[in-house]
């Protein structure tokens, strides 16, 4: 393939038999080449993952408030998409089914010792528990929310030490 360049941006691409002028400004890429690539003078990135990130040479690299505003976007949506527990059981882990665990333990507390409930795991498990059973499922989810925000802190450390500095390394560590 051939891409023009100008001003380190591709501009437009023409398959690898095409006939150009030498002063147009084309230059050898790699098949994925698109337009809106940048282009170093010897390598070709594909654009940023954000408008507002810039090219330092050799990645792209993304301004820290949006990285730490991205981190914490990944935490909510991590610590809101629910988990499997330890008994194999898929649980809503949102803030409103949060707060239901923790209405129904200071319920139970309040009730005879024999005392279950009827409750929603999630929107298709339904279980009845007592406030044994119940406090282990809170505990469960409340590690599980705990960890999410140790994820956060751990990655925003990671972003401030320039250990993160583009969306991609954001995804890729919330990946793992």
């Amino acid at each position: 393939m051939k891409a023009r360049v100008i001003n380190n941006y591709v501009v437009e691409v023409l398959p690898d038999d095409a006939i150009v002028h030498p002063d147009l400004g084309f230059v050898t890429a790699p098949a994925e080449t698109q337009i809106g690539w940048y282009h170093d003078g010897h390598a070709f990135m594909a654009p940023p993952d954000h408008p507002s990130s810039q090219w330092d040479g050799s990645v792209w690299s993304t301004p820290k408030p949006l990285l730490f505003a991205e981190n914490e976007a990944r935490r909510k949506t991590k610590e809101n998409g629910g988990m499997t527990t330890s008994a194999g059981f898929q649980v809503a882990t949102d803030s409103e089914s949060q707060g239901k665990m923790g209405d129904a333990v200071a319920y139970l507390k309040e009730m005879p010792p024999a005392t279950q409930i009827d409750f929603a795991i999630s929107d298709q498990q339904f279980a009845q528990l007592d406030l044994t059973s119940l406090m282990a499922l809170s505990l469960e989810v409340a590690a599980y929310v705990q960890g999410c925000f140790t994820k956060q802190k751990e990655v925003a450390g990671m972003i401030e030490a320039d250990a993160i500095t583009s969306l991609q390394q954001l995804n890729d560590e919330w990946q793992e």
